[in-house]
């Protein structure tokens, strides 16, 4: 007893250990279920990386965290959301060749405060990463932004281009 490999405890990832070594950096995991006890450096079935962030390469991230294997059908959201991407780059395009001195200022100003939404929303939506007990209505606010932050599991990136949503 206390002679063997450590083992890491649920929740919680370490590399795996080298002979001999007797010093670890422990990193806290996103779920117990990506990270169950186990051997130094391992994951739940269908994870890798520091962490058990990542899903394997040919996988996506489901809402419980778990892993699921892409099928051809996964890549489908993908498409679609690259094609309304690049309809939304022309129109932005079209918009911006348009002559400033003919634009209303009204129009100008909608864009400028549309342009700060985003922003606040996206910082709101990096503020509900933290684990913090906010009061309620400040609590609300912040879950709210979940509707309006788009998550690129959803459109499973990864079954297109082979990478992690996270990396990409």
């Amino acid at each position: 007893m206390g002679v063997g490999l450590p083992v890491q405890r649920e929740g919680y990832w370490t590399p795996a250990a080298t002979p001999g070594q007797c010093d670890f950096s422990v990193l806290r995991c996103r779920s117990a279920a990506q990270c169950p006890m186990n051997v130094l450096g391992g994951c739940a079935d269908g994870r890798t990386g520091m962490a058990c962030n990542n899903c394997q390469q040919g996988s996506f991230a489901t809402e419980d965290g778990s892993c699921q294997k892409c099928q051809a059908a996964d890549a489908l959201p993908a498409t679609i959301m690259a094609i309304v991407a690049l309809l939304i780059l022309i129109l932005l395009l079209s918009s911006i060749n348009a002559d400033l001195n003919q634009q209303s200022l009204s129009i100008l100003t909608v864009a400028a405060i549309g342009g700060q939404m985003v922003m606040a929303v996206q910082a709101l939506g990096s503020i509900r990463q933290l684990t913090v007990n906010w009061v309620p209505p400040v609590h609300d606010l912040i879950q709210l932004t979940q509707l309006l932050t788009f998550d690129f599991d959803i459109i499973r990136i990864s079954c297109v281009y082979g990478v992690p949503a996270e990396v990409s």
